[in-house]
């Protein structure tokens, strides 16, 4: 039972309706709720490898009423031997708006760099229609689909375009106590014409807090191109070790 502000008379409202018991400013449309987090990993090894590798990653929330703005960054760059053996970046900004209930609109933009694989540019960008099934602390889970423009500029082989279906998921859940955070996403695209062009990139893992704001944990990446650029693996795993801050 509820007594609204407006009204002395107590309103019944079944349990699995109420979202929240005391509704943050932000919500109510009172300012805004920034958090976000960045990571650094960084290693320098000397003798028969002699290889330095330096990682960045970071994750910004940006909440105001019913709309929701996420943005995430990614920098890889390793040298081997005095040799660079990785370079390439990724940012991926995704706007959402609730309409009603759990369900919500967006669109995303997706853009990456990656030189060991011949791509200059790769551009995607859509709308799509997503729902919350969880969105408190303890656990959060989403998901999003939509359609999707795809263009990859090349730096030696000819430009490609494609139009696909696309899926968005986002999975974090606090484990062991509520001391850990498990999260999984992963950002997928199909194209609709014969290419049998697919893409696939997620990242798992587990993320504990130390003290102060920071944070330290561990993430395996897989990232699955059906139809590479020419004499590049289709495939390609990464697994880190990282250290970094978080502020909500």
């Amino acid at each position: 039972v509820l007594y609204p502000v407006s009204s002395a008379d107590p309103v019944s409202v079944e349990a699995s309706q109420v979202k929240s018991f005391e509704a943050e400013a932000w919500e109510l449309g009172q300012g805004r709720k920034r958090s976000g987090r960045i990571n650094l990993a960084v290693e320098n090894e000397q003798g028969n490898s002699e290889s330095r590798e330096y990682d960045l990653d970071l994750e910004l929330h940006n909440r105001w009423n019913k709309n929701h703005l996420m943005v995430l960054g990614q920098l890889e760059y390793d040298t081997t031997r005095g040799v660079t053996s990785s370079d390439n970046w990724t940012v991926f900004a995704n706007f959402d708006h609730t309409f009603t209930g759990k369900w919500y609109y967006s669109i995303a933009l997706l853009v990456r760099q990656d030189h060991f694989r011949d791509l200059k540019l790769r551009t995607t960008l859509g709308p799509a229609l997503g729902y919350r099934f969880f969105d408190t602390r303890p656990l959060s889970l989403r998901t999003e689909v939509g359609i999707y423009y795809l263009e990859d500029d090349f730096y030696q082989q000819s430009d490609e375009t494609f139009w696909g279906p696309g899926w968005y998921l986002h999975y974090e859940q606090k484990v062991w106590k509520q001391r850990l955070n498990l999260y999984h996403r992963h950002i997928a695209f199909a194209a609709a014409n014969e290419s049998g062009k697919y893409l696939w990139r997620s990242w798992t893992g587990l993320r504990a807090p130390m003290f102060a704001g920071f944070v330290a944990g561990i993430e395996y990446e897989i990232d699955y191109d059906s139809e590479p650029a020419v004499r590049v693996d289709k495939t390609d795993t990464t697994f880190r070790l990282k250290l970094g801050y978080e502020w909500n």
